[in-house]
């Protein structure tokens, strides 16, 4: 049912261009329909091609500095965070999704060239959502590659999250 929506939501692609879809919005409609049967899924993806690639165009065109991950859009320009923002990974975990889905290198260079960017994230122990940013973008890295170096990176943020563990409390401060 969930796919079946997607894939209606996703085929209005020029709609979907216009309007410039929030970034967390096809994220989590791309990691909900990992839940479903693998064909719509992967329809689900190569029909949101279009926007990825636009998106992929906008972020190019429009980064500056440090703030260089696509969140959101607001007052019709888009909005780019720092690799300290918890949505950061979602882009390279979307261009993961889409070399997955398509199998096209464009898709792999990107997402490895935007994972390589969250790499010091892995160090950031002033955030708990480092697992949003880190698996998102290595882990998905990682499934596609097998890649050592982004298991690396996966096992030292794990690492880097436990030194937020409290004892009396019994879990992650947040």
């Amino acid at each position: 049912m969930f796919c079946k929506i997607l894939i209606e939501v996703v085929s209005n692609q020029r709609d979907m261009i216009r309007r410039k879809i929030p970034l967390m919005v096809i994220f989590s409609m791309l990691m909900l329909a990992t839940k479903a049967q693998a064909p719509d899924y992967n329809k689900a993806l190569l029909e949101a091609e279009p926007q990825v690639l636009q998106l992929l165009n906008e972020t190019l065109l429009e980064r500056n500095g440090q703030l260089i991950f696509p969140r959101t859009e607001s007052n019709d320009s888009l909005k780019l965070v720092s690799s300290k923002d918890w949505t950061s990974g979602f882009w390279p975990g979307i261009l993961w999704k889409m070399y997955q889905a398509s199998g096209k290198e464009i898709f792999k260079d990107k997402a490895e060239n935007f994972t390589k960017l969250m790499e010091k994230e892995e160090w950031n122990a002033d955030s708990h959502d480092v697992g949003f940013k880190i698996y998102s973008s290595f882990g998905n890295g990682y499934k596609n590659t097998g890649k050592d170096e982004y298991k690396n990176v996966i096992v030292q943020a794990a690492k880097t999250l436990s030194v937020r563990f409290n004892n009396k409390v019994g879990c992650i401060r947040s």
